[in-house]
């Protein structure tokens, strides 16, 4: 991707970014968009097939900043680099508020809600290759946990973005896996 591209797609993710914090996203237009970022309709579809698109491409932008810090999960501590892995999830959320409080409260369409549960499930299912080749219950396969998991992160994220209370990531990432090792590891072949 030539610098000049890649300049001018950033420049819609973090206009749109800059949106959302001042309207909700039914409020915003691609005119909006456009004349905030100071380019053309083209330029727009140029990137994006609508503004659903930018929205999960300015999701996607976020998450993979944290992801790029996580790759698996160390066996022995189910840590990476000494945290839990929602540490990381937490500490994005905390740090772009306004654009995931748009995103989870503020009224996302339901064909990006879905997109973005299957996508945080796949992420997870992908980090937890170590857990999954030492689960040992047959019956219910590992991708359940995975989607129970990504259900509860969900939910827990809304909750905190809902009581706009500041929240220590690391803290409530140790929280969440407490609850959730145990039953974990108590599934798997030891």
């Amino acid at each position: 991707m030539s610098q000049k591209i890649e300049n001018n797609y950033l420049k819609f993710i973090e206009c749109f970014t800059q949106l959302i914090e001042e309207k909700s996203y039914d409020e915003i237009s691609i005119q909006d968009i456009t004349n905030r970022t100071e380019m053309s309709r083209v330029n727009f579809y140029n990137y994006f097939s609508d503004k659903e698109d930018l929205m999960w491409k300015t999701f996607q932008y976020h998450f993979l900043t944290m992801n790029e810090k996580v790759e698996k999960i160390d066996p022995v501590t189910l840590l990476s680099d000494g945290k839990p892995l929602t540490y990381y999830w937490f500490e994005i959320i905390r740090k772009n508020r306004i654009f995931f409080y748009s995103l989870f409260i503020g009224g996302m369409p339901y064909s990006l809600e879905i997109k973005i549960l299957d996508y945080l499930q796949k992420e997870s299912y992908r980090t937890h290759e170590v857990l999954r080749m030492k689960y040992k219950n047959k019956s219910i396969p590992y991708i359940r946990i995975n989607q129970y998991l990504t259900g509860a992160l969900v939910h827990l994220t809304r909750e905190l973005l809902r009581e706009n209370d500041e929240w220590d990531s690391e803290e409530i990432a140790t929280f969440f896996t407490k609850l959730s090792v145990p039953g974990i590891i108590g599934m798997m072949d030891v």
